[in-house]
């Protein structure tokens, strides 16, 4: 049934790995390359994945680092356990960065569905040629034994812990944008690079912030999202609005599909925020009537991203000057939180005045 990695041990490795990470003294380079290897897959998971792979071999040298679950042979182990257990809370406690940004980070696709990662088959296109490298490392590591792993582990925390440093290096000036310049800005970046709705539904969410102090945003792929909408607006612990952010074009019935899941959510007022700039404009007294006699629910739309920030304003009170000032640094905050790429976030950083 497999083998445990006692967690207690484990926490006992990695706070030697990071003293040793932080030390100065040399590491296996072999593993930094490997690290900045992994890390370049757009799938955030990887870098977890290696990361956890590499403790729980410091800890027990008998497991297999291929495996997801213990259940996948006599030398598997749970890697949930030890990553979710050990590793991403030791993250946030020592400093280091892991790429992915929730709490689970094996829990979502491809990882909570396969036993191992190297039978690992559906996976998005674009994370596809990097399978190889991470099945690749962790058949490395099964080469190590406990000391080897431990260095490993080590160098491992060194190239994560300056990506942490970098990223905590970016602030963006305080000085208020030009409205224009800034919805001009945040429309090109949103438009040049989707990846796959995340950059919208951070704009959206750091668009909300600014009006809301409790405002909840979707994962993208999160296997527990059980309410309507991507980005949700709480008062009191309950949704007072759901806003549905598409980046492809949306078509009248499909406005309507999300009134109706307003209704199934008991969530009584809900936004379609439109970010593709090929959307044509949808009958806005036609959608509310619709919305409202099939459903009881209140359906507004919103077009680009001019639209969201006016909404905004209203919503919240506060004047485009407020949001030129604020919203270059909650859109940050919210694209390392979706876990939008490095690229993305680079991107983003250099277009308002970042000082590193």
């Amino acid at each position: 049934m497999g083998l445990k990695v006692d967690k207690a041990k484990s926490e006992q490795i990695l706070e030697l790995a990071v003293s040793r990470a932080v030390s100065g003294g040399p590491l296996p380079e072999e593993w930094i390359r490997w690290t900045k290897r992994v890390d370049a897959s757009p799938s955030l998971t990887f870098t977890a994945a290696l990361g956890t792979a590499l403790l729980a071999k410091a800890t027990n040298p008998l497991v297999d680092a291929l495996s997801l679950k213990a259940s996948a042979g006599p030398s598997a182990y749970s890697a949930r356990n030890i990553g979710h257990g050990v590793l991403v809370p030791g993250a946030v406690r020592y400093g280091f960065d892991l790429r992915a940004t929730g709490r689970e980070p094996l829990n979502n696709q491809p990882f909570f569905q396969n036993d191992r990662i190297d039978t690992i088959e559906r996976i998005h296109v674009n994370a596809r040629p990097f399978l190889p490298d991470l099945i690749a490392a962790c058949r490395a590591i099964n080469e190590l034994d406990s000391e080897e792993a431990q260095l490993a582990l080590a160098a491992f925390i060194r190239v994560r812990m300056a990506a942490a440093h970098a990223r905590q290096a970016m602030e963006v000036s305080q000085s208020s944008f030009p409205i224009g310049d800034l919805i001009e800005s945040t429309s090109e970046f949103i438009s040049s690079n989707p990846e796959h709705g995340r950059r919208g539904q951070a704009f959206v969410a750091a668009a909300f912030d600014l009006a809301s102090p409790t405002v909840r945003s979707a994962r993208v792929n999160d296997p527990s999202r059980n309410f309507p909408g991507d980005v949700q607006v709480l008062e009191n612990d309950v949704v007072v609005l759901a806003v549905e952010v598409r980046q492809k074009t949306v078509s009248f019935e499909e406005a309507l599909q999300f009134a109706e899941s307003l209704k199934k959510g008991k969530v009584l007022k809900g936004l379609v925020a439109m970010l593709s700039p090929d959307q044509k404009r949808l009958d806005a007294g036609n959608l509310l009537t619709e919305a409202e006699s099939r459903h009881g629910v209140v359906l507004g739309a919103s077009y680009g991203v001019q639209d969201v920030l006016l909404d905004v304003s209203i919503w919240g009170g506060i004047s485009l000057a407020e949001i030129g000032a604020m919203f270059p640094e909650r859109m940050l905050r919210r694209l390392e939180e979706i876990e939008t790429s490095e690229n993305g976030i680079r991107d983003w950083v250099s277009r308002f005045e970042i000082s590193s």
